[in-house]
Order: structure tokens, then C-alpha cells, then sequence
């Protein structure tokens, strides 16, 4: 996936109506269940099981940034499919990707356009998100800000500009078992994770919030940078998903 970084600078687009948002459950920890035993025991407490669930978690910590970031960046690229949200002040991005060919289905909102885009074989087609049925149209190059859904672009870019990473803490959420790292990266990494140079009033550092599940598999990353604040969110990993050419007008 992946592109190079845009150099033109967008103005901050608020007051936008997210239309799809896939997200992450929120952080309860839902304990694991356990059978009933032979003889009508009951189960063990909700506290125990809940501890049970994390009991082989790793220790939280400093670990190796280049090894967690390599390691993230084989497991983004071995997969076939997934959906991508990304939702900032700047841009909005509902993807559906097919990483195996590179086909992309998404709707792209910024400060200067709201389009639909498809893109199969490198030939790409776009509508405008209004007026509703507008025709969709053969174009020459990909929309600008396109590249900021793929997964694999955003970790290359923490490992361009990784300055630390720390596991925190592990915890089950509706089924999966989420470990949560702080991944600090300088300015222009983090902004060029978005498609998008440093914008003013950002910290020379930013830290993404990165949650990964039992597979090893991104689940989502939040950032804080300056004034503006990133929600990145994967879901559908491998699920079955066709992308077709859009209609002929």
C-alpha cells in the first residue's frame, strides 16, 4: 500500500457527519467463560476467571520497538483483507482493502473533496459523495489522502520514525484478548502515517495507542497531536470481501 507522503497541507475540517464508523468495543473485560464440572460445581467467580484469562500475559514494559514494529508489519502484509477506518480532524476514511491484489473500495472526506473510489488494477474510478447517483468517473491518478488507509503504510511509517515502544496492559475484550502499547514516534512519522506533513502546533513527539489481539493483528491506534486527535480502527481481517468495477454511466 503505502504512498508518498503529500506535501500539501490541509485546513482543519470540522463539523462532518460520520456516516460508517467501525470500531473497537470500548474496555470492558469480559471474563472467560468456564464449563460446569462433573457434579453440579459451579464455575469459579467472575474475578478468578477474569484473571485466569490474563494470567500468561507478557510483563508490560519496554520492549524491542524495531522487532514489535517488524513483527506487526509481517502480520499487516500476510493477510488478505480488512477494513480500515480513519477519522481526524483532517480526513475521513472508511476503506474496505483487499491487500493480496491491491483492489480498494473507500470514502474519502476532507476539507477539499467527499468522494467514493474504487481502485482494481491500478485504473481508479470516483463519484462524488453528493448530490446521490452521481456518475462515477474514470481518473488518471488516486485521490490525494488515499494512501492513509493502508495498515501497512501506517506501520512503515512508525518504524520510520520510531523513538520507543511500551507494552502496557492486556485485557479480553467481546472474545479477543487485546494488549495495548504506546508507540512514540517523531512529528513527521506520526503525521506522515496520515498521508499529511507535521502540522503547525504539533509536539515533536506523538504516541499512538496501539491495541493488537491474540494474533498479532492491529485492532486500532489513537493519537493526541497538537490540537487534532487520530482514530484508527481494523476490523474484518481476512473476512470474505469482492470488490468490483463500479456501474457504467
Amino acid at each position: 500500500m503505502g504512498g508518498s507522503t503529500a506535501e500539501l497541507r490541509r485546513a482543519p475540517w470540522r463539523g462532518r457527519t460520520v456516516l460508517v464508523l467501525v470500531a473497537v468495543a470500548g474496555a470492558m473485560t469480559v471474563a472467560a467463560c468456564t464449563g460446569t464440572p462433573a457434579g453440579g460445581a459451579t464455575a469459579a467467580p467472575a474475578a478468578s476467571r477474569t484473571a485466569a484469562s490474563t494470567s500468561a500475559a507478557p510483563a508490560p514494559g519496554p520492549v524491542d520497538a524495531e522487532a514489535f514494529l517488524g513483527g506487526l508489519l509481517e502480520k499487516v502484509e500476510g493477510q488478505d483483507s480488512v477494513n480500515v477506518v480513519v477519522d481526524s480532524d483532517y480526513e475521513f476514511l472508511n476503506a474496505d482493502l483487499l491487500l493480496s491484489t491491491g483492489a480498494q473500495r473507500v470514502l474519502l472526506r476532507d476539507a477539499e473533496q467527499s468522494l467514493n473510489v474504487v481502485v482494481i488494477d491500478d485504473v481508479v474510478w470516483t463519484q462524488d459523495e453528493e448530490p446521490l447517483g452521481s456518475p462515477w468517473t474514470e481518473v488518471d491518478e488516486r485521490p490525494e489522502g488515499l494512501e492513509a488507509a493502508g495498515p501497512s503504510h501506517h506501520v512503515r511509517a512508525w518504524q520510520d520514525g520510531v523513538r520507543s515502544v511500551t507494552r502496557g496492559r492486556t485485557e479480553v475484550v467481546e472474545g479477543h484478548t487485546l494488549t495495548t502499547y504506546a508507540v512514540a514516534v517523531r512529528a513527521d512519522a506520526a503525521w506522515a502515517a496520515l498521508g499529511m506533513v507535521t502540522q503547525p502546533g504539533s509536539p515533536d513527539t506523538v504516541t499512538y495507542i496501539v491495541r493488537v489481539d491474540e494474533d498479532g493483528l492491529l485492532r486500532d491506534a489513537n493519537a493526541t497531536m497538537g490540537d487534532s486527535r487520530v482514530t484508527i480502527t481494523y476490523d474484518g481481517w481476512g473476512a470474505a470481501l469482492e470488490i468490483v468495477a463500479p456501474p457504467r454511466d
